[in-house]
């Protein structure tokens, strides 16, 4: 009896591994309809799937921590994913819904933009290092 309880608690323990990283793969999945809505002109679907890529990204990060399989590759691809799904998928739903008949520069400010341009890419960089380098980012 004890022999089979061995047995099937790695199948149980590989399942509850999965799951975040389940989570995680939805997010990106509501991320990317989110670009593909936007570039078709369904602004509204649009903005429903970055409505639903938050709601599986709170439950992965929790899923994780709650289940302590919480691992390394699970919080690099939660970063890339958000990069994803909260700064590429935004950008090209507000380009679409706003910025794609302005023209040229219509009547947009370019300079604003261009700092915006140089320096968000900046951060992504930053809190990649810092993700890479093991320091506490939840720290004041």
């Amino acid at each position: 009896m004890d022999l089979n309880r061995r047995r099937r608690r790695p199948r149980v323990r590989s399942a509850v591994v999965v799951l975040p990283n389940a989570f995680t793969l939805g997010n990106l999945f509501f991320g990317f309809w989110s670009m593909v809505s936007a570039t078709r002109g369904n602004f509204l679907w649009a903005g429903w799937f970055l409505v639903l890529a938050g709601a599986m990204d709170m439950i992965d990060g929790r899923l994780a921590r709650l289940s302590r399989t919480d691992s390394r590759f699970g919080a690099e691809l939660d970063s890339l994913v958000d990069v994803i799904s909260f700064g590429v998928a935004p950008a090209i739903l507000m380009y679409h819904l706003v910025f794609a008949d302005a023209g040229r520069f219509g009547s947009v400010e370019p300079i604003p933009l261009v700092g915006r341009l140089g320096r968000d890419p900046g951060h992504v960089i930053d809190v990649a290092g810092l993700l890479a380098s093991g320091q506490d980012t939840n720290r004041p």
